[in-house]
């Protein structure tokens, strides 16, 4: 399909050149009105193959990982869950700081402060 009105002009200039539908059908052989016959249609497909588009094979589950992790969002939700584990396993804080700070979920015996 044209783009623009110009690109329009362009092929209906080579079309003409070719002698218009009628002679670019007779170029190649066919009936504009009926088409291919079924022996024409097996005689394509034999020497120029079936006209369909190779397959592409699925992407694997560690690609389709990959990809989710540049997500921004998914970055962060890994940030927020390791950051939740660390401190509901009763870990010191950053760099090796007391839980002292945190006192509604640390036990008591974490909130040792020197």
């Amino acid at each position: 399909m044209p783009y623009c009105l110009c690109e329009q002009e362009k092929d209906n200039e080579k079309l003409a050149k070719y002698g218009g539908q009628a002679g670019v059908a007779k170029m190649l052989a066919t009936d504009l009105h009926h088409g291919l016959s079924d022996a024409e249609v097996e005689k394509h497909r034999q020497a120029y193959g079936p006209n369909t588009f190779p397959e592409k094979p699925p992407p694997s589950f560690f690609m389709m990982m990959f990809e989710a992790a540049k997500d921004p969002m998914i970055i962060i939700l890994l940030i927020v869950a390791l950051v939740g584990v660390g401190h509901a396993t009763g870990g010191s804080g950053p760099a090796g700081v007391p839980c002292a700070t945190c006192r509604v979920r640390c036990s008591p015996s974490h909130r040792r402060v020197k």
